[in-house]
């Protein structure tokens, strides 16, 4: 029995799963135009879904009330332990760690 080898999908075909890219993918985007990263299907800059699949793209404003939203976690999750360590007294952490 002769083990069968895998060949490398063509150009023309998505190489995670083989199925067919659209005929856009072959071609570069143009100055206005970005290619989706799930698809392959060249869209506007301004535009903030993918025509072709529906992903929705990043968006810096949305990166930055992310970034905030940890801050602001981290920050009240520090409060609260000081909070703690002021209330708790001194001979627990001795009976703790002695």
């Amino acid at each position: 029995m002769e083990a069968q080898r895998k060949q490398a999908p063509s150009m023309g075909s998505c190489p995670a799963c083989g199925a067919p890219l659209a005929e856009e993918a072959a071609r570069m985007p143009g100055p206005h135009e970005w290619r989706c990263e799930w698809c392959e299907a060249i869209n506007s800059l301004g535009a903030k879904r993918c025509a072709a699949c529906g992903a929705v793209y990043p968006r810096a404003d949305q990166d930055a009330a992310i970034q905030r939203a940890a801050e602001a976690r981290i920050q009240s999750a520090l409060d609260e332990i000081e909070i703690r360590e002021r209330i708790r007294p001194k001979s627990f952490w001795k009976r703790l760690f002695g």
